[in-house]
């Protein structure tokens, strides 16, 4: 039976054809419209009813599904929203052939039941009435003073196929899905407003298409208003953008036109996003095939980011001075052109397979600009770091969390823990998409996407269809490698075992049975091996006149989905660099950084030395790194004191919601001597909307023996030592901190007191941001000075 719907899937698509005519009101920020539509059903079943989205519904009351889940997700915007700031969608009619048709709203869903069913190869024609109330200043869908975004503006068909009618509701994560058709748009709006949209404009017989954008005394203007026209062809949704102050600058690139509609302000950048693009569709087209459509609009919005739409980018235009983020962003808006609008993905369920590709695709183009290092980085006071290291850090963190839910979960089962979902359809599917480069050659795997794109231009994709390409292609068996990646969060975690003479033992401590490199050395060159990864354990043998072996590395390119890098190596690897030399955190290997040390003071004269700052990758609260080390020698050549100082920590429990760590901290001041041990402990999921504790269990002490260089009054000669615990409760703008401090002649202590203290501290916003604090402290017993409780 699934052989049977899938092959019926693959044999019909339906279609559909839009002709709307829509009035907007500036003043009450309202929009009237009239859309007809054809509906075709090629498929083998009739219809008696169909369904559409209303998505503008989503921002109609608070109550909505769309803005309870945002609020779930912390998004409080709408719920700050005065009421005239809603949006909605207000059906007036429904007709067919001038006979009024019946339907019902279920929030963002219209359903149309027809008067009699349309059969297979045959058509429907119907129209709607409807009046659309904008909402203000939501990032989806609004406007601003002078500036409208219309992406959720129309009544919507939705998809049917062999698994039925398509009707989620509209999700803050994930994006939407629809039916493939040609769209008819006319627009009554004051003629000072520039238009960008979908497809391209309808002008007037000698008028060129830049003039007719710019120019508000055209003979298409009435009254002070004017009507714009638009038409587009295989697309499956329809957006327009309009502003009083839009510039326009146009190129053309690979038989694309490229309008990049900018404000007056971002000019600049407007010219910056214009080569980008020019960079990213050439690069793009000539590694997956040409750009259909003729026109591309790259607008200046007020997105959180960028979108992405049918020949439509909607995208923060500011760019700053030391990164190249924004053109690494612009590139991956443009690759969703090719894998999520040329393509039809269901964005609420498959968003990985078009967005990952598209962020696939960014990571090459930085790649093929910018040399090996790819770096995003503009200035050279910092070092390189590639678009492919921050996917791998995103990627890396939700991992050792054990945050991860397969790439397969809908976009609602990420309301939890919306960060996850941006590592699920982007950075993870991108080293998917990597690691399959790295083993089928980019050659073969270009090819690979070439023939997904060609099968599945302006049609609907699945998984299926790409795994079904990827294995008739590949040397590899692709499919269970897939089929662990969508429908599961196993990785890999290839180690080298033991190295003997001319033996090397590697076993994969992981799930994911991915195809690896090993890179051998031995004193007389070089040696590569294949790994098919399928086994959990290898033992290669080299022949003895081979030489012993000198050093391992397995994934030499760090391309596998593997989170534990540092277990790749033998011998381990280890790098030092002075601190101007610093570089960016390695999954691979342990980085030393070092620093002299210069200062003077009336009390130690010259006071010079060394710190050695060292550790596996980097380690605090949420990121896992290990065997952080600080340490330190400073000599006062004036005092003749010697300052050493040794800090350590490393994780020892690391999981979901647990984060213990191990802490320790040994150092000479003037006075005397400090040291402490024990454990930090972290409770709570990192990124969720809950409760968050931190717990410090620590055994300090603090040897005082001298005043030299201190005031007596602030402190007291002797050995304090004591059992501190440090309580801290955050959740929203709440911080609760409590603090109990235990000192007895038992421990070697000098003093016996019990220290307690307690905190409150919220923050608040009515018009301002101000926070209140409450702070209560008492000591039982008798504490020196420097332990004591002053005026807070």
């Amino acid at each position: 039976m699934i052989i049977i719907l899938f092959l019926l899937h693959a044999a019909w698509q339906q279609r559909v054809s839009y002709e709307i005519r829509a009035v907007l009101d500036t003043d009450e920020h309202t929009l009237a419209a009239s859309a007809d539509l054809t509906y075709y059903n090629n498929s083998p079943f009739a219809l008696d009813t169909i369904y559409l989205y209303l998505h503008a519904n989503a921002f109609g009351s608070r109550q909505t599904y769309y803005v309870r889940e945002a609020g779930k997700m912390g998004d409080q915007r709408f719920e700050r929203m005065p009421i005239q700031g809603h949006g909605g969608m207000t059906v007036d009619r429904v007709a067919s052939n001038a006979h009024a048709l019946g339907f019902c709203i279920t929030e963002t869903i219209l359903a149309v039941p027809l008067a009699q069913p349309v059969i297979p190869g045959d058509s429907v024609n119907f129209t709607i009435d409807y009046w659309l109330r904008i909402p203000r200043e939501l990032h989806e869908f609004g406007y601003w003073p002078g500036h409208y975004e219309m992406t959720c503006w129309y009544p919507r068909v939705c998809v049917f196929d062999a698994a039925g009618w398509h009707v989620e509701a509209l999700h803050p994560l994930g994006g939407t899905y629809g039916e493939f058709g040609r769209y008819d748009v006319t627009i009554d709006l004051p003629a000072d407003y520039v238009v960008a949209a979908t497809g391209r404009q309808v002008v007037h017989a000698g008028r060129e298409f830049a003039s007719d954008l710019n120019d508000r005394d055209n003979e298409n203007v009435s009254g002070g208003r004017k009507r714009v026209r638009f038409a587009a062809d295989d697309v499956d949704d329809f957006i327009w953008v309009c502003d009083r102050e839009f510039g326009v600058r146009m190129c053309k690139v690979e038989n694309t036109n490229i309008s990049v509609f900018y404000r007056r302000e971002n000019e600049n950048h407007g010219e910056n996003a214009c080569q980008y693009a020019i960079d990213a569709v050439s690069r793009l087209a000539r590694w997956f095939g040409d750009y259909p459509y003729g026109d591309i609009c790259i607008v200046d919005g007020f997105h959180r980011g960028g979108a992405a739409y049918p020949q439509m980018i909607i995208i923060s235009m500011k760019e700053d001075r030391l990164t190249r983020y924004f053109e690494a962003q612009l590139a991956g808006e443009i690759g969703k052109q090719w894998f999520d609008a040329v393509i039809g993905v269901n964005g609420s369920r498959d968003g990985w397979l078009g967005q990952g590709l598209a962020a696939y695709a960014a990571i090459r183009y930085m790649e093929d600009k910018y040399g090996p290092e790819y770096s995003l980085m503009k200035t050279p006071l910092l070092p390189p770091l590639s678009l492919e290291y921050c996917h791998r850090l995103y990627y890396y963190v939700m991992q050792t969390n054990r945050l991860e839910k397969p790439v397969s979960a809908s976009a609602g089962n990420y309301v939890d823990l919306p960060i996850v979902y941006e590592s699920s359809i982007r950075s993870k599917p991108a080293l998917f998409f990597r690691s399959l480069e790295n083993m089928c050659g980019r050659d073969q795997f270009d090819g690979m996407l070439r023939q997904y794109y060609q099968e599945h231009t302006f049609k609907h994709a699945r998984p299926e269809d790409l795994i079904g390409i990827c294995s008739r292609f590949s040397d590899h068996d692709l499919a269970p490698l897939f089929d662990s990646f969508i429908h599961t969060t196993e990785f890999c975690d290839w180690a080298v075992k033991r190295v003997t003479g001319h033996t090397v033992e590697i076993e994969n401590r992981g799930d994911l049975r991915m195809p690896v490199d090993v890179l051998v050395r031995t004193a007389s060159g070089e040696h590569n091996f294949a790994l098919d990864g399928k086994a959990k354990d290898y033992l290669i043998e080299l022949p003895h006149d081979a030489g012993e072996v000198t050093g391992v590395a397995i994934d030499p390119s760090e391309n596998t989905l593997d989170p534990d890098l540092w277990n790749n190596h033998f011998p381990r690897r280890v790098s030092v660099k002075p601190v101007f030399d610093f570089d960016w955190p390695s999954f691979s290997t342990y980085q030393i950084i070092w620093s002299p040390y210069l200062w003077y003071n009336h009390y130690d004269g010259v006071k010079a030395g060394l710190y050695v700052f060292g550790d596996k990758f980097a380690d605090f609260d949420f990121v896992k790194g290990g065997y952080q080390k600080t340490a330190g020698y400073v000599r006062g050549f004036g005092s003749g004191r010697d300052y050493p100082l040794l800090n350590y920590q490393t994780p020892v429990v690391f999981r979901d919601g647990l984060r213990v760590r191990l802490r320790f901290s040994g150092s000479r001041s003037r006075g005397g001597d400090y040291i402490s041990l024990g454990f930090a402990s972290s409770l709570g999921r990192p990124f969720a909307r809950k409760p968050q504790v931190e717990i410090t269990n620590m055994l300090v002490y603090g040897g005082l023996f001298t005043y030299a260089g201190l005031d007596s009054i602030d402190w007291d000669l002797g050995k304090n030592v004591s059992l501190d615990n440090h309580f801290r409760f955050r959740y929203s703008a709440l911080n609760i901190d409590a603090r109990l401090a235990f000192a007895h002649h038992a421990l070697g202590s000098d003093w016996q007191y019990l220290k307690s203290t307690f905190e409150i501290r919220r923050s608040f916003a009515i018009g301002v941001p101000f926070t209140v604090r409450l702070f209560v402290g008492k000591i039982f017993g008798a504490a020196p000075v420097h332990e004591q409780l002053f005026l807070s």
